[in-house]
């Protein structure tokens, strides 16, 4: 057998024992001081999305050679594949002293920065990338979808547009500045994104569902359905989608086929919080309180934090009666929330029902110092005081009430929650 025969057969197993995943054989087949073979091999492993073994590769490597730019730059790609990406850092920047010019370092440093959560460092470099290339389009979509998350809308859409310049056949930037613009709450021009996206990529189950919750926000609910209809077609385990399908049934009144929705989006992803609130919504207005407290204990048994599940379910034993109940809810979301207005009402309305009017008119005071514009609070707090028999002061309540919401003296004498 000739050396190059030889040399063929130690390669074809190389492989074969790859593909058997018998890798500590492979390696040691491996000549730890050819750096070209070692290379490939790394590669190979990276391939392979076998990146634990890949990383030992390249560690190999810059053991042997430590100005090897190229492995440094390859053990961060593993290391950030597997998620240690404060070394992965540490290994692009042992690269970017080697050559500072490297585009690609850059970008792959400001990807596992993102993963740390150090956004600001994260887009410094992407910048740096930029500089090097402005043409090169992934810094511009990672940068945008950073800015994104930190709030800031506007940069974020000045990132997509840059690239849709470029090529405006990107579908994936389409539908990022889609979901921007629905941040900002443009929702109308989101849509008109969602479109662009689906003309390139029209089987993307994501986004059929975000257009069609643009089209929910909208209120433009029978056009939603047919987005979620769609997305379903292609995903029918998207529990997001079931659940979103859910309020537009809501919105349409079909409260049964809503309660329906959000069933399915649990049998899929049974510890979807919102799935089992907006169940609980939906089952209230079925009247099917018991029911509707038990999706609330679910919701909070998931998210105890929950401010605005604490409130609902505390609306609920208020309409039951349950009035000591309710009013430990509302205890608990001023706790979460000292801020939330109508939790404020609600618990006056609870004191209310008590008999205990002082305390009741307190949280209304308390309620509309942060909004004055509630008719329900302006309406409740005459109730207690004419309950107190402060006739007088009632009638301004009252008038100020009915200034806001005429449609309040259809209900005097009761309460509002």
């Amino acid at each position: 057998m000739t050396h190059e025969e030889r040399e063929k057969k130690k390669k074809k197993k190389k492989k074969d024992l790859i593909n058997d995943k018998k890798i500590h054989e492979a390696l040691q087949m491996a000549n730890t001081k050819d750096v070209g073979q070692l290379f490939r091999m790394g590669i190979l492993f990276q391939g392979k999305e076998m990146y634990g073994i890949a990383e030992k590769i390249f560690n190999r490597i810059v053991q042997l050679v430590p100005e090897q730019e190229d492995a440094w730059f390859c053990k961060g790609v593993a290391l950030g594949h597997l998620e240690n990406y404060s070394e992965a850092v540490m290994c692009f920047d042992r690269a970017l002293t080697i050559n500072p010019h490297n585009i690609h370092v850059w970008y792959s440093k400001g990807i596992a920065l993102g993963g740390l959560e150090r956004h600001d460092e994260e887009i410094a470099c992407y910048d740096k990338a930029l500089e090097i290339d402005p043409t090169f389009l992934e810094p511009w979509y990672n940068k945008g979808v950073t800015l994104a998350i930190l709030g800031k809308h506007d940069e974020a859409l000045h990132c997509f547009d840059i690239i849709l310049k470029i090529d405006p056949t990107d579908a994936d930037t389409w539908y990022d500045r889609g979901v921007t613009l629905g941040a900002l709450g443009k929702h109308d021009e989101a849509i008109e994104c969602y479109d662009m996206a689906l003309a390139i990529t029209p089987d993307d189950a994501e986004i059929w569902s975000s257009k069609g919750f643009a089209l929910t926000v909208l209120k433009r609910d029978e056009e939603s359905l047919a987005c979620y209809d769609k997305a379903l077609k292609i995903n029918p385990r998207y529990s997001e989608v079931w659940s979103n399908k859910g309020l537009s049934l809501g919105n349409l009144g079909k409260y049964e086929e809503e309660v329906a929705c959000y069933d399915k989006a649990l049998e899929i992803d049974p510890h979807f919080i919102g799935a089992w609130y907006n169940k609980g919504g939906a089952l209230g207005r079925l009247e099917k309180y018991d029911e509707a407290l038990n999706c609330y204990d679910k919701a909070l048994a998931l998210h105890p934090q929950a401010a605005d599940i604490w409130f609902n379910k505390g609306v609920v034993l208020g309409i039951i009666g349950k009035h000591e109940e309710a009013l430990h809810c509302f205890d608990r979301v001023l706790e979460l929330n000292p801020h939330f207005d109508k939790a404020w009402s609600s618990k006056g309305s609870a004191l209310g029902n008590l008999g205990k009017y002082e305390e009741e008119i307190a949280c209304y005071d308390k309620a509309l110092e942060m909004n004055p514009s509630s008719a329900v609070a302006w309406y409740n707090k005459g109730v207690a005081l004419e309950s107190l028999g402060k006739v007088e002061e009632a009638h301004p309540c009252y008038d100020m009430a009915l200034k806001l919401d005429p449609g309040l003296h259809e209900r005097e004498g009761r309460r509002e929650v």
